[in-house]
């Protein structure tokens, strides 16, 4: 009498397995280039919010200001994921504005922090009163 066995060989499950191995191993680069560029937009954003708000201080004001006094909790903020200001450290991006604002002149930085960090070129992205976006690529 034959028996049917219905299952699978191990040969089969191990080419599986390396078919596997090797989709998610050229999936995965990808990916994590495509989530550092969506949240490098968060930054971005959010620099260009802050340069908004340093040209409606300063049209009060003729100076333009530090982050406290644009109304955040500090003269350095943490960003996260979602736009909203977090503490320091605890974002994906610190936001400043190095060296501190003159009369004439500012340049808000956002400095990658966690895991944006593997955004190789684009850790520290910046805009000044003048609207020079740096690094000019990565924008």
């Amino acid at each position: 009498m034959n028996k049917i066995n219905g299952g699978f060989t191990l040969i089969e499950l191990m080419v599986t397995l390396v078919v596997l191995s090797i989709l998610v191993a050229i999936a995965y680069p990808s990916y994590s280039a495509f989530t550092a560029r969506s949240q490098r937009a968060t930054a971005k954003t959010e620099l260009t919010r802050i340069a908004q708000l340093q040209e409606r201080f300063f049209i009060d004001n003729r100076t333009y200001a530090t982050l406290a006094q644009l109304g955040f909790a500090g003269n350095t903020v943490g960003v996260n994921r979602n736009g909203t200001e977090v503490a320091v450290g605890a974002g994906i991006y610190n936001v400043t504005i190095t060296p501190a604002p003159t009369a004439i002149n500012f340049i808000v930085q956002a400095t990658a922090t966690g895991t944006q960090i593997s955004d190789t070129g684009c850790t520290t992205l910046a805009i000044s009163a003048i609207g020079v976006q740096s690094p000019a690529d990565c924008w």
